[in-house]
């Protein structure tokens, strides 16, 4: 009888024993998996707040143009903001952010880009005449933008575009129009929703020079290649600019009366820049975006509007 009880007792112990080394085993599990979960999510602030700082970088950039800009124009010289899109990875150029030697920040980086927001068409301020000259936008459509622009086609109250994505809504605009195609740009890259509806002429790409009433297709070929430089592409060093209606006759050899769509709907000199900061952290499985948009003016770079979002490992 004590054998029995004596193994029934040993057998109870063993099953104690199992049950607190299953719940041993899940305690330590779910530690582990809250420690990686919490060692993620610090690596997702992180990289978040590397991506603004890059932000921060361009507008303390830009505030620093506009600064020498409102130098140059009070005690004279040559003005020189023109950016399209420049770009700096600040892990490696300067040494801006200091991540420390871990083996895992090999392959991340902190970049900002700064790009002209006037490059394009403004859906709030362009004139009619170009939207109608884009053969993909239809009356309805146009009539559509214009009517949320108020006016004499519109309605009493203006209700200007936040976004250009707004525009993605609007009467007859398909899938295949706004996300263009690997041979035919979309809509979402010709517009803006800032500026004073005038194109600039040394930013502007390929396809919104083509888009402005009655230029040449020959005429936009030859700003372009100016633009490019010597070596020929496009965001390089060697990109040149115009300063005139009156440069770009004498440069390129171009007939006045063959830039008067220039004339007419361009500029030369930009107010508006989005500014973009992206980060990585885990060689890249852990990324963050943020973007702000800028008007330079006065001597300063004023913040219009500041999105960010982050991706996951």
């Amino acid at each position: 009888m004590k054998r029995r009880e004596h193994g029934f007792v040993l057998v109870a112990v063993i099953w104690m024993l199992a049950i607190l080394t299953v719940l041993a085993i899940g305690f330590g599990r779910r530690a582990l998996l809250e420690q990686r979960a919490a060692a993620l999510s610090i690596d997702h602030t992180r990289t978040q707040h590397l991506a603004r700082g890059a932000v921060e970088y361009g507008i303390a950039y830009m505030r620093n143009q506009a600064l020498v800009q409102q130098l140059v124009e009070q005690y004279g010289g040559d003005s020189y903001i023109a950016v399209y899109q420049t770009q700096k990875n600040m892990l490696t150029e300067g040494n801006f952010f200091d991540l420390g030697s871990d083996a895992l920040l090999e392959n991340d980086q902190v970049t900002f880009t700064l790009e002209d927001a006037e490059g394009k068409i403004s859906l709030n301020s362009a004139p009619r005449e170009i939207f109608d000259e884009i053969d993909i936008l239809s009356f309805t459509t146009v009539s559509a933008i214009l009517r949320r622009r108020g006016g004499p086609l519109g309605n009493d109250e203006p209700m200007p575009f936040l976004a250009i994505d707004e525009a993605r809504l609007l009467e007859g605009i398909s899938d295949s129009d706004w996300y263009g195609s690997k041979d035919r740009p979309g809509l979402r890259d010709l517009f803006t929703i800032y500026g004073d509806g005038r194109v600039n002429v040394n930013t502007a790409p390929r396809e919104v020079l083509e888009s402005l009433p009655d230029l040449d297709p020959a005429v936009a070929a030859v700003v372009l290649s100016y633009r490019a430089g010597a070596d020929g592409e496009m965001e390089t060093a060697d990109d040149r600019r115009f300063q005139d209606v009156e440069e770009i006759a004498s440069v390129t050899g171009v007939r006045m009366n063959d830039l008067e769509p220039i004339a007419r709907f361009c500029k030369f000199e930009s107010e508006y820049f989005t500014i973009t900061g992206f980060a990585t952290l885990r060689q890249g499985k852990v990324r963050a975006v943020s973007k702000a948009t800028v008007q330079v003016a006065n001597g300063t770079a004023t913040v219009l509007n500041w999105s960010e979002g982050d991706f996951g490992s």
